[in-house]
């Protein structure tokens, strides 16, 4: 091959590395669930739309879009809420390096608590690490309720 594929030793690839892992992780169940939302759009409503004259993209923006909202608004929440918990990919991957460029937050509470044995940091972490989620979390409750139409 002889190209250099130290993706995950580099301090400016090892990030999309990990990145790369945890959407690989995630993007079966993502995609059932997708799936599942665009199932729910009955043929009859896009024979009419047809009929009417909508073109393909009229009927995916119209039509498939609106109906797969509540799959779609989940899919996103949960591949936030996933990315938080990259802790496994890091720590199998990179170990947080190199030169600490693929450490996150949640990589951070469990350096502090279990390799340093400083568990006022972790615990004060943590406590940062629930009050983020918690605000992702409002957000896309607001979101929810301006975005999902439900039949």
């Amino acid at each position: 091959m002889g190209g250099d594929t130290a993706w995950l030793t580099t301090v400016g690839t090892a990030i999309y590395a990990v990145a790369f892992a945890t959407v690989w992780l995630s993007i079966g169940a993502s995609f059932i669930f997708l799936l599942v939302g665009f199932r729910a759009v009955e043929v009859e409503l896009l024979e009419s739309a047809t009929i009417d004259g909508a073109g393909k993209l009229r009927k995916i923006f119209s039509i498939m879009i609106p109906i797969a909202s509540p799959q779609i608004f989940f899919v996103i929440f949960l591949n936030i809420t996933n990315s938080f918990k990259a802790f496994g990919q890091i720590k199998l991957l990179t170990g947080g390096g190199p030169a600490n460029s693929t450490e996150t937050l949640i990589y951070s509470i469990y350096k502090e608590a279990i390799m340093n044995g400083r568990f006022e940091t972790a615990c004060a972490l943590s406590l940062i690490l629930f009050l983020v989620i918690f605000v992702v979390t409002r957000i896309q409750m607001f979101f929810e309720k301006k975005t999902v139409h439900y039949q």
